[in-house]
């Protein structure tokens, strides 16, 4: 599913936060609630604004949490690479 509005707004705040017009706290608090995957990911991964301004449907994987932590932690000593696998 993708939300146009939510993926607008997440572009625009990530726009804001890197030129430096909006806070941190800000640019958290206005995150737009949606169920379109690919704002929760840009959000907890990273911002990309070209994805958010495309119609292409989400299709990275989802990769828990845990996995991730064990793998930045143990600088990939520990848990599964995601860019890997597949």
């Amino acid at each position: 599913m993708i939300d146009r509005s939510a993926r607008n707004k997440l572009a625009e705040l990530l726009r804001s936060l890197a030129a430096g017009l909006i806070s941190n706290d800000e640019f958290e608090d206005t995150m737009p609630k949606s169920k379109d995957k690919a704002i929760n990911e840009v959000f907890f991964n990273g911002g990309w604004v070209l994805f958010l301004k495309s119609n292409y449907e989400y299709s990275w994987p989802n990769v828990p949490f845990l996995q991730r932590t064990l793998h930045a932690v143990t600088f990939g000593l520990l848990g599964t690479s995601w860019a890997s696998s597949g």
